[in-house]
């Protein structure tokens, strides 16, 4: 090694701080979330972000840059996935640690679990109740992301069509509501309306990441199948 060449540490240390750098963004920290729970392009992602494409495309290259996410042609499309589990694992650990750590974040989450308590069964231990018949589970995120990938046994009743849908909903079942993870609005608000409804249903924290790096059983299908 010269003199003058980055040592190893200086060149891990300064692709890690990028990799942070990357993350150090609200709106980017959503569009890997989005991109989490399926593959999308630029144009759903800016429809699902309310900004503009170009504003989109700027975020998502950063995320690309920093090796996080990965664009591919599918047909006449390109979509963005996450790169690896590693990448997705980085996400998670970014969410949690604001969860676990920020006593703004924590009373928020309070507040939530007075609206839409969580269930009291561990993921393994749901994973089971839902195998078993014991519990069903409600997915309520739109059926492009079910089909993409849920976990197993998970029925799809999209958020947009619950209220439609309450009636239909056995009075008898143990509800398990499940979303895009601990601070997804659309799982508290459901889980609400489920319990307003007289129904007993309780929030799942985990989303489809949460679920599938823990090697919980999850459905899953191609891109081409989901789009």
């Amino acid at each position: 090694m010269t003199e003058h060449e980055p040592t190893p540490a200086r060149i891990c240390y300064q692709q890690a701080a990028e990799v942070a750098s990357a993350l150090a963004s609200a709106p980017r920290l959503r569009l890997m979330n989005l991109i989490a729970q399926t593959p999308r392009g630029v144009d759903e992602l800016a429809a699902l972000m309310g900004q503009s494409k170009a504003t989109t495309s700027a975020q998502l290259k950063v995320l690309r840059d920093a090796g996080l996410l990965i664009r591919e042609a599918r047909g006449r499309r390109r979509l963005h996935r996450v790169a690896s589990d590693a990448a997705l694992a980085l996400f998670l650990a970014h969410r949690d640690f604001a969860l676990n750590h920020s006593a703004r974040v924590r009373e928020r989450m309070r507040r939530a679990e007075e609206q839409a308590p969580l269930i009291h069964e561990g993921p393994r231990e749901l994973a089971v109740a839902v195998n078993e018949g014991t519990t069903r589970m409600l997915d309520l995120r739109p059926a492009k992301e079910w089909l993409f990938a849920h976990p197993a046994g998970a029925q799809n009743l999209p958020f947009e069509t619950l209220d439609e849908q309450l009636e239909g909903l056995s009075r008898d079942a143990h509800y398990a509501v499940f979303c895009r993870g601990p601070v997804c609005a659309k799982a508290i608000e459901g889980t609400a309306k489920l319990r307003a409804f007289g129904l007993d249903a309780r929030r799942v924290p985990e989303g489809i990441a949460d679920w599938r790096l823990a090697g919980l059983p999850v459905t899953t299908q191609t891109t081409e199948e989901a789009a």
